[in-house]
């Protein structure tokens, strides 16, 4: 996980999304200290499943906030949104069969994927609302 570094400076300046991004990073970090400790069982699944949960009402709630304020970049957001939440179900998918990552290997990919929307897309809207207000 000390490969996963916010490279925005967070707050993005929305005190709701800027609570939910530091609730989702917490809840990451968590999970991959519980994976180091407890490899297996039904906790690290129900927590990997709790940030998926998480993450998608989290990104809803963004979308609902960058159409109230006329995002114009708000289908491209909810495209980035959508590619992963579809990695995460995909990798869900996969694990436990043979050949397959390991659960600590899902969650670091899914942290990566957050990490690169965070630093690209939710960092550019964070200046596009800067520079309009």
């Amino acid at each position: 996980m000390g490969s996963i570094q916010w490279n925005c400076p967070m707050p993005i300046g929305v005190a709701q999304l800027d609570e939910q991004h530091w609730g989702l990073h917490r809840h990451l970090w968590r999970l991959l200290r519980t994976l180091e400790t407890v490899p297996f069982g039904a906790l690290p699944e129900y927590r990997f499943i709790q940030l998926y949960e998480k993450t998608f009402e989290h990104f809803r709630t963004e979308e609902a906030f960058l159409q109230t304020i006329g995002y114009p970049d708000l289908v491209a957001h909810r495209f980035a949104h959508e590619k992963i939440l579809d990695g995460f179900r995909e990798g869900m998918s996969r694990w436990n069969a043979p050949s397959t990552p390991s659960l600590a290997e899902l969650v670091e990919d899914f942290g990566k994927m957050t990490q690169h929307h965070y630093d690209e897309a939710d960092c550019a809207f964070a200046t596009w609302l800067e520079e309009k207000l």
